[in-house]
Parts: structure tokens; C-alpha cells; sequence
């Protein structure tokens, strides 16, 4: 298995196969993650929606988001809740992108 491989096999892994939908939230609310998932999704798209939108990031992408995804992948669901809430709930900033981001995500 490539390095690149092993990469996004951790990070499903970490964040997709993760039974807590708050460390989820939390992880794609992160303003680290917002903008390398923006770009994935529009190259994604851009393709055909061929394969996965992780098949278009760079390995450093990847690494950025498997160090971040440590972060939230063991974090306790009423900590993951509150911190993707705050996000939320500011209206601007962080959250602003990235609802902006589900709602291209989502055809809306």
C-alpha cells in the first residue's frame, strides 16, 4: 500500500467510519479542513465525481488533514457537540465557509 493510500485509509478511518456524528462535525468545521475540502469537492466534480473527493488531494493535503483529524477523532461527543455548535452558532467565520460549503456539497 502507497503512502498515499495508507494516508486516506487512515483518515476514513478517523472521520468517516467515526460512530460520533459531532466529531464529524467538528472535524469539517475546523477552518483547516474547510478550504482543502472546498477545493476537493469542486476537482471531484470537475472529474465526473469520478472516485472520491480524498483521490484529488495532495499528500501534504492529506497529512494536514489526518494531523487534524487526530484531533477530533477521539475527542469526547459533548466536547466534538459544543465546539461544532460554536461554529455554528457564530454565523460568520469558520462556520460561514463551511456552510456555504454543505450547501454547494448538498445542490443548494
Amino acid at each position: 500500500m502507497s503512502e498515499r493510500d495508507r494516508l486516506i485509509q487512515e483518515l476514513i478511518s478517523l472521520i468517516e467510519d467515526n460512530d460520533v456524528a459531532w466529531r464529524k462535525a467538528a472535524f469539517y468545521s475546523d477552518p483547516r479542513v474547510e478550504p482543502i475540502y472546498e477545493r476537493l469537492i469542486r476537482a471531484w466534480l470537475d472529474s465526473g465525481e469520478k472516485g472520491i473527493p480524498l483521490d484529488y488531494a495532495s499528500e501534504d493535503e492529506l497529512r494536514e488533514l489526518v494531523l487534524v483529524a487526530k484531533k477530533y477523532a477521539f475527542m469526547s461527543e459533548d466536547k466534538a457537540r459544543s465546539l461544532a455548535m460554536a461554529r455554528m452558532s457564530g454565523g460568520e467565520g469558520e462556520f460561514e465557509g463551511f456552510g456555504k460549503f454543505i450547501k454547494r456539497l448538498l445542490g443548494r
